[in-house]
């Protein structure tokens, strides 16, 4: 963790704020530092001491220590302007192939017990959160539980005991993959957004095995079920050497805040891309100052929010309908390339009355109808694009079929 003080001191947040104000001057209030009431913090000091309240300076190993959380805190606030809760575990001289080892990795006991168990911390921080969701409305009075919550993202630094200990690296790549699967799937979240801050303390721009391994998370190619939601973010330009920091610690960045403070914002920046990328309705209705839902209509144009996002602009532009064979007909429309957030049915029927689904899974006692994409071409902006889909019609021709697209965000 990043130190706080001593004043004059190169390398601690005092220094930083004195000789850039301007910057970080969302760190102090007054001669204080900083108390955020739109960003609140949970946190288990050495997983004992319960530390909770709004972000501030102070969360770190000790009162006057700092972790990445104190700028990750402060631009997921900025950046959704309402409440957030970050959840902070941390443990020093823990690693991934033992202490936080997940358990599709394989435990050495059913279930870890005590600390020095495989997976214990695993354990340990999961537990961890859902204490803090369990208790949101203790911990923060001012907490509406008719608010409800969501689960956005995850962050995850971690590395140096991997990266000294030859075997543990070897399997590192190996674990952190296990470990996005593992820690969604206990969370209830399939696509929790990952961000990871790579172990780049120590000045080699040389990458070592276990940073090597962090940064295949985004090989796509490896896991393609990582694409749009898991970030890496290289921390190695974060380093500081002693003449500039105040302790002569590699494995802690030598407890330099900026340091702490770098990799924050930067968590924080692939986080919010990643959010974005996952909600892309949400995205465009925050830009648009849309506040209505999925199904609303705020301009009352007769068009719904989501349809005016789907289709362009509110207009379905279907185009070609047409037989295209025996048994066979096609039509195109817009769509949005990203479209994450929205299930999409095609649906048939006969008297516009029961509507079945077109994927062939359905039937009138007559027929089915089956949908797919035929080809993807370009659309009217970058965001969105041109979709030809042929429909197969199972069973007797009928003198006529009514087709529809049902959207719907959750």
């Amino acid at each position: 963790h990043g130190e706080m003080n001593p004043v004059g001191t190169q390398g601690t947040l005092e220094y930083m704020y004195d000789n850039d104000p301007v910057t970080y001057a969302h760190l102090k209030d007054g001669s204080n530092w900083a108390v955020r009431d739109d960003a609140w913090i949970w946190y288990k000091r050495a997983g004992t001491t319960l530390l909770k309240g709004g972000l501030s300076a102070g969360y770190g190993a000790k009162s006057t220590t700092i972790g990445p959380e104190l700028q990750f805190g402060h631009a997921m606030g900025d950046y959704y302007g309402e409440k957030v809760l970050i959840i902070k575990t941390a443990w020093g001289g823990k690693s991934l192939a033992k202490d936080f080892r997940p358990p599709s990795s394989g435990w050495n006991l059913d279930t870890p017990v005590t600390a020095g168990d495989e997976g214990f911390y695993y354990k340990e921080m999961l537990d961890f959160v859902v204490d803090a969701m369990a208790n949101l409305p203790t911990n923060f009075p001012t907490y509406n539980p008719a608010d409800g919550y969501e689960i956005a993202g995850f962050g995850w630094h971690q590395g140096w005991n991997d990266r000294v200990t030859s075997a543990f690296a070897a399997e590192y790549k190996e674990n952190m993959e296990q470990f996005i699967k593992d820690v969604r799937s206990s969370l209830g979240v399939p696509n929790l957004p990952f961000v990871i801050a790579t172990t780049g303390m120590d000045g080699n721009p040389d990458f070592s095995a276990v940073e090597l391994a962090q940064l295949q998370m985004e090989n796509f190619t490896a896991y393609p079920e990582f694409d749009g939601n898991v970030a890496v973010t290289d921390t190695q330009g974060f380093w500081f050497d002693t003449a500039s920091s105040p302790s002569n610690q590699g494995y802690h960045w030598n407890r330099n805040a900026k340091t702490y403070f770098l990799i924050g914002e930067s968590m924080a920046s692939e986080m919010q891309t990643l959010i974005e990328g996952a909600n892309p309705y949400a995205t465009w209705a925050g830009a648009n100052g849309v506040t209505g839902n999925f199904d609303a209509d705020d301009d009352g144009d007769g068009t719904a929010n989501g349809h005016e996002w789907y289709f362009f602009n509110g207009n379905p532009q279907v185009t070609g309908l047409a037989d295209t064979g025996a048994g066979i007909f096609g039509f195109t429309h817009i769509r949005p390339t990203n479209r994450a957030d929205v299930t999409e049915t095609y649906q048939w029927s006969r008297d516009l009355q029961t509507w079945y689904a077109a994927d062939g899974s359905e039937t009138d006692g007559t027929n089915t109808i089956s949908a797919a994409d035929k080809t993807v071409v370009a659309g009217p902006s970058a965001n969105h694009e041109s979709v030809t889909v042929e429909a197969t019609v199972g069973g007797p021709e009928a003198s006529r079929f009514f087709f529809r697209l049902k959207l719907s965000n959750p």
